[in-house]
C-alpha cells in the first residue's frame, strides 16, 4: 500500500493556469515606413477632416498597401460610463473607436497595445470630436461588427500599465486647439460648480452633466463632467472640496467635456 501510494503520488503532477502571451506584432514582408500613419488632431491618420460641419467624413479605400496606426488604449467601459467605444492614443494624439460590443475592457484593457488596419474604415468629425469606424447612413460613423474586429484591431504584445502614456494635467492642456482632445488626463485641485453640491455624478434616469473649474495659470478652465446613468458610480455624491479627476478629455463643439472611467479615477485632492 505504502509503494503503491508512493508511485501515484510521483505520477501526479500539479496543473498551474496555461501560459498566455500575446506575441509582439511584426509587420508583413514589405511594409514601409510611410505604411504607417499617426494620430493627430488636425491632420488625423494622414486624412484632413473638415472641422466647419457637425459630421464629415473621409473613407480609408482599400489600395496596393495596408495603413496603419500603432497606440495604446487608454479608455475603459468596466465602469459602464463608455459604451461600444474605445479611445486609442499614440504620442501625437488620440482618437476614439466605435466598435460594436460591450464589455470591452476584456477583451482591450487599459494599457493594451494595439495595431489599427486604416484600410476600410471612415474617420468622422463629430463637433469636433474625432472617431473611426465604419460608414453609417452615408454621413455618420457606425460601429465596426464584433465579428469583424481582428480584421481592424491587432493586439501588439501583452497588455501592461506601463504602455500607458502619462496623463496630461491642468497646464499641460492645451485648450486653445482641439490637440489634447481624446487623450488620457488628469484634472488636478478641480472644484464643481455649487449647483452639484450634494447631487450624485449621475441621476439614475438620464445622463447628467456638471461643470467643474480647472485651475490653470491665468484663471480657471470650465470643464463639463458628463457621467452615464449606466455608469456604476453614478450615485457618488459630490462634496463641497477638491477632487483630482482623471479620465480622457472630450469636446463637444467648442465645450471641453471629462469622460470619468471609473470610480478610482476620482479621489480628494488632499486626504482628510
Amino acid at each position: 500500500m505504502l509503494f503503491l501510494s508512493i508511485i501515484m503520488f510521483a505520477g501526479c503532477q500539479k496543473w498551474g493556469e496555461p501560459d498566455f502571451k500575446i506575441e509582439d506584432w511584426t509587420p508583413p514582408y514589405g511594409t514601409q515606413p510611410q505604411h504607417f500613419w499617426t494620430i493627430n488632431s488636425r491632420n488625423v491618420l494622414g486624412k484632413h477632416v473638415n472641422s466647419t460641419s457637425p459630421d464629415s467624413l473621409v473613407s480609408y479605400t482599400l489600395g496596393p498597401y495596408l495603413r496603419y496606426v500603432r497606440a495604446v488604449v487608454v479608455s475603459s467601459d468596466e465602469g459602464g460610463n463608455y459604451y461600444k467605444s474605445m479611445v486609442i492614443q499614440d504620442s501625437t494624439g488620440g482618437v476614439e473607436l466605435e466598435l460594436d460590443m460591450s464589455g470591452l475592457y476584456n477583451t482591450y484593457p487599459v494599457g493594451q497595445k494595439i495595431v489599427l488596419v486604416c484600410n476600410g474604415l471612415v474617420i468622422g468629425d463629430y463637433n469636433n470630436l474625432k472617431q473611426i469606424g465604419w460608414i453609417y447612413n452615408e454621413t455618420q460613423v457606425g460601429r465596426i461588427n464584433s465579428l469583424f474586429f481582428d480584421n481592424y484591431i491587432i493586439k501588439d504584445g501583452m497588455p501592461s500599465l506601463k504602455n500607458v502614456p502619462k496623463p496630461l494635467t491642468n497646464n499641460e492642456i492645451d485648450f486653445l486647439t482641439h490637440d489634447d482632445v481624446n487623450k488620457l488626463v488628469r484634472l488636478e485641485g478641480v472644484t464643481f460648480n455649487e449647483n452639484a453640491i450634494g447631487e450624485p455624478l449621475s441621476y439614475n434616469d438620464f445622463s447628467t452633466d456638471w461643470t467643474i473649474n480647472v485651475p490653470v495659470k491665468g484663471g480657471k478652465q470650465p470643464i463639463t463632467v458628463r457621467t452615464s446613468n449606466y455608469a456604476k458610480f453614478r450615485n457618488m455624491i459630490i462634496e463641497r472640496r477638491e477632487y483630482n479627476l482623471t479620465g480622457i478629455l472630450t469636446v463637444y463643439r467648442d465645450t471641453y467635456q471629462l469622460m470619468i472611467r471609473t470610480k478610482e479615477d476620482i479621489v480628494p485632492a488632499v486626504e482628510e
